[in-house]
């Protein structure tokens, strides 16, 4: 299948460096560049070669000036470094997507060995359990709200967002909760389209604020591993609301609101975030990784305690051990994901926010 990695944008740093990443794989591309009109300067189909870094050279300089646009398409179903993120620019040099990926190849290779030692260390309910996820891509950001706040989120690269003129941004926000802090950050500090989801509670519970309302936009659904629909009767509980409408996957999501790209997603569920990540497709299975958009960038609040009946083990609210968050750290890597940021939450000894950046993707 022959896929279009960039339709119409100027060529710049994140183009050239997917150009490059393409050549030294060994792909067969096509490079169009025009002008503003659409009218073809040059095109080059290249079965790429001994001669690919020439031609890299030569499109680069066509494209050098910001009346050329460059389209490039591969046939490449490998996974590549995602140099299509637009937050990559914001990893702190010297680190870079190629040391993430090198560093992510060596944690790996040490699971083991990470694993006995998160189990030593990590006795009694302590941060330390989330010691399996290392920061690989440390970033420069930016707080929504007070940085370190409880409800505050923490954004790499944020100035992307604010420079997205071009096109929409998308952001999804997971668990809102009729609270509305993120979403007005978000809505300040960039330009995006912003689409929130809960389900539990009765949908006249929730009224975005209105200075807001026209990016804005709440669905009564809950993001899920599998779709469902919304239940007949409300199952009663002891904490929190219950679950009242549907459920989807990040898949069907995408399918409803016709959206083709998701640059940001926030999830703070109480545990629910196990079951999403379970069932996100690794980066070998092309297949099912084609069907749906993964973000680029994730904000989580990572939990291995949890009130949530549906997620107890045996009763108990701990519900998820060291070794269960090494294997966690373990798959999203394995999805393409590196931890930019980690911040232990000081209120509460069982969670962990991470902001990923996708280093890996197709």
């Amino acid at each position: 299948m022959l896929g279009a990695f960039f339709v119409g944008l100027f060529m710049g740093s994140s183009e050239q460096g997917v150009l490059k990443n393409l050549i030294a794989s060994g792909s067969a591309i096509t490079i169009v560049v025009s002008d503003s009109s659409g009218r073809s300067k040059s095109k080059i189909d290249n079965k790429v070669n001994a001669a690919g870094a020439a031609i890299t050279k030569d499109v680069l300089a066509l494209s050098s000036s910001s009346s050329s646009n460059v389209n490039v398409n591969s046939d490449n179903k490998e996974p590549h470094l995602c140099y299509e993120n637009p937050y990559y620019t914001s990893i702190k040099p010297p680190h870079t997507l190629e040391t993430a990926k090198q560093k992510a190849e060596e944690w790996m290779a040490s699971k083991s060995k990470i694993m006995e030692k998160v189990v030593a260390e990590s006795n009694g309910e302590t941060h330390k359990k989330f010691n399996g996820f290392h920061v690989m891509a440390p970033c420069d950001y930016e707080c929504t709200g007070r940085c370190r706040d409880d409800t505050s989120k923490i954004v790499c690269g944020l100035a992307k967002l604010r420079e997205a003129h071009d096109t929409k941004c998308i952001v999804y926000s997971i668990g809102g909760n009729n609270q509305w802090a993120f979403e007005e950050n978000m809505y300040d500090m960039s330009p995006c389209e912003i689409h929130t989801f809960d389900c539990t509670g009765p949908i006249t519970r929730f009224r975005v604020p209105s200075r807001i309302r026209d990016r804005v936009h709440f669905h009564h659904v809950c993001m899920s591993n599998e779709n469902q629909p919304a239940p007949a009767v409300a199952a009663v509980q002891k904490i929190g609301n219950p679950i009242m409408g549907e459920m989807w996957t990040l898949e069907k999501m995408q399918q409803q609101l016709n959206h083709t790209r998701l640059d940001l997603l926030k999830m703070d569920i109480e545990g629910f975030e196990w079951p999403i990540f379970d069932s996100w497709p690794l980066l070998l299975d092309y297949e099912e990784s084609s069907k749906v958009k993964l973000p680029m960038q994730v904000l989580v609040e990572v939990h291995y305690r949890t009130q949530m009946a549906a997620l107890k083990r045996n009763g108990s609210t701990y519900f998820r051990d060291s070794e269960d968050l090494v294997n966690l750290a373990e798959r999203l890597l394995k999805i393409g994901y590196v931890v930019a940021v980690r911040d232990d939450n000081n209120l509460c000894a069982h969670c962990s926010e991470l902001t990923l950046l996708r280093h890996m993707c197709y």
